[in-house]
This record gives C-alpha cells, structure tokens and sequence, in this order.
C-alpha cells in the first residue's frame, strides 16, 4: 500500500489468520534471512521497531517457532519453494 509515493504498509495473505503480529514479523524475518541474508533482516528489524509501538520482547519466541515450523511438516520435494 502506498501513502505519499512511499510505501506504507505490505499485504501478504499466504497464511492469512488472525494473530500475534509479532508472528507474522518473525516469519518475514526468517524469509529476509533465507533469501537476502542477515543485513537485510536487520535492517528490516530496525526500520519496524521504529515505526511501531510494539512490545517486542516475545520476538524470540515467534523466530524459534517460525524457523522450526517446516520441521513439523512431511517433507516431498519442492514442497517448501
């Protein structure tokens, strides 16, 4: 969504439900992580601290549960692309 010519806020709707958003940070972070690398995810990091008056302490939390989630899956190829 854009606001000014700048962007202000992303829609993402693969696995839409309602949530901790912190959860939905976590899981952003980890794909920055996989596809950009760890600056890009800490820079994402930052700039949403920032902007928001979140209480991040339970970040932790949901980074564990995202990294950790494709373990709870069957793996069959090319299932997580």
């Amino acid at each position: 969504m854009l606001h000014s010519g700048h962007i202000d806020a992303v829609t993402n709707w693969e696995d839409a439900a309602w949530g901790d958003l912190l959860a939905d940070m976590a899981n952003t972070r980890l794909k920055l992580l996989l596809f950009f690398g760890a600056e890009a995810m800490e820079s994402f990091t930052a700039q949403y601290c920032q902007r928001s008056a979140l209480n991040f302490s339970a970040l932790p939390r949901h980074g564990l549960r995202a990294a950790l989630r494709p373990a709870g899956r069957s793996w069959t190829p090319g299932a997580w692309t």
